[in-house]
């Protein structure tokens, strides 16, 4: 497929959802981390420098990995992500990078803000509310039963319905 029409109105570093199967453009690269020399792709480098990693020293630079991620609009000091202070660096998670574009957040699933209905059979009206914190389990509406959480079952990830796309960076003008 020819990306070249997208020169006109797409700038160097941005990213596009892409629903090829594969990438002939050399002005277009798959966000999968690879390294590149920063005279290679010196546009590019210009707009991500060492934010996906790489050193001064070598002259080399990545760029992102998307691979398997939701992008997510920087929070850039709105409030709308409550933890955009402790979002990480995509080169090293140790280290906080902060409210910044390329850090990263692993998964993170919030507290309900309605307790849970179950349908309990016996239990006086067949309904008890789950509550969100709990060690060794769920204790009733009066206090005084204790249910055991779930311990098994379950999916791997909290995740929307989703397709796979592959997602790009323009890497040359």
């Amino acid at each position: 497929m020819d990306l070249s029409t997208t020169n006109d109105f797409m700038t160097v570093g941005a990213v596009a959802a892409y629903g090829g199967l594969t990438v002939d453009d050399g002005s277009w690269l798959v966000c999968d981390g690879r390294e590149f020399a920063t005279e290679e792709l010196p546009e590019l480098f210009a707009v991500i420098g060492y934010t996906y990693g790489g050193s001064n020293e070598t002259k080399r630079f990545r760029i992102p990995d998307y691979r398997g991620y939701f992008l997510r609009g920087a929070s850039l000091s709105s409030g709308i992500d409550p933890d955009a202070d402790d979002r990480r660096s995509p080169v090293d998670a140790s280290v906080v990078a902060g409210d910044v574009v390329g850090s990263a957040q692993e998964f993170a699933t919030a507290l309900p803000n309605t307790p849970i209905i179950a349908s309990i059979p016996h239990y006086p009206d067949d309904t008890m509310g789950a509550h969100g914190i709990t060690s060794s389990g769920y204790a009733g509406e009066d206090g005084s039963d204790t249910y055991a959480t779930c311990t098994e079952g379950g999916d791997g990830d909290t995740r929307p319905a989703n397709v796979y796309v592959a997602f790009l960076i323009k890497a040359r003008g």
